[in-house]
């Protein structure tokens, strides 16, 4: 009887961590090409790390996010599918990477089911202009910086209007001078800012991670 107990346990998860098929939300995050482009590519990292100090450990919802490249599409895809029972998924992505989240959720097998989140960050690429019938809410920050002028190739064009989504030009919803968000600054939740200006600026208002973080628990309640 313990042995068949014990077996039982093993299969269902039951007195031990939750399995991969247990869990119930699950982020894709990818990054962009900044990086290669003399950004950093720690911005999602950073929002991972976030989402997962923020859910990962709530009893009462399963979670499970990790980041991947622009290109990694059909890793991501491998990803989303090892969580047979999922009930609620978000896909994130800054620069070329939106376009790869617009590209996962249109993914024409339906392999990946309905999105209840997309997040684009100056959403760069193809086709990354409409937001695709199975995303329920989908929310777009862009930048326009002065620094484009200049035809500065580190600080591109984001997709300033997605069709389907909520379009918001960060420096506008922020305040801020131009020069503070860029291309390769706007997945970075301090932006372009200095440590102490960020500390004085963002004491009285969420910055940007912290309102990705309340669209998740907005689109996964608890």
């Amino acid at each position: 009887m313990r042995a068949l107990i014990s077996a039982l346990v093993l299969l269902t998860g039951l007195g031990g961590p939750a399995s991969v098929a247990e869990a119930q939300t699950v982020v894709v995050l990818f990054n962009g090409f900044s990086a290669r482009l003399g950004g950093t590519s720690s911005g999602m990292d950073e929002l991972e790390e976030r989402l997962t100090a923020a859910f990962g450990n709530d009893g009462g919802r399963s979670f499970s996010a990790k980041v991947f490249e622009h290109d990694e599409e059909q890793e991501a895809l491998a990803f989303v599918n090892e969580f047979s029972r999922r009930s609620c998924l978000i896909l994130i992505g800054h620069s070329w990477g939106g376009a790869a989240a617009i590209q996962l959720a249109s993914n024409p097998t339906d392999a990946v089911g309905s999105v209840a989140l997309l997040v684009q960050l100056d959403s760069v690429g193809l086709s990354d202009h409409q937001l695709p019938d199975r995303v329920e809410r989908g929310v777009n920050y862009f930048q326009r910086s002065t620094m484009q002028e200049s035809g500065d190739v580190t600080d591109l064009p984001g997709e300033d209007f997605v069709t389907g989504s909520d379009n918001y030009r960060v420096e506008a919803m922020y305040g801020v001078s131009d020069d503070k968000v860029t291309h390769t600054t706007i997945d970075d939740p301090r932006f372009a800012f200095r440590p102490r200006e960020y500390r004085a600026f963002f004491r009285g208002q969420r910055d940007l991670h912290a309102r990705i973080e309340e669209l998740v628990e907005g689109a996964c309640p608890r």
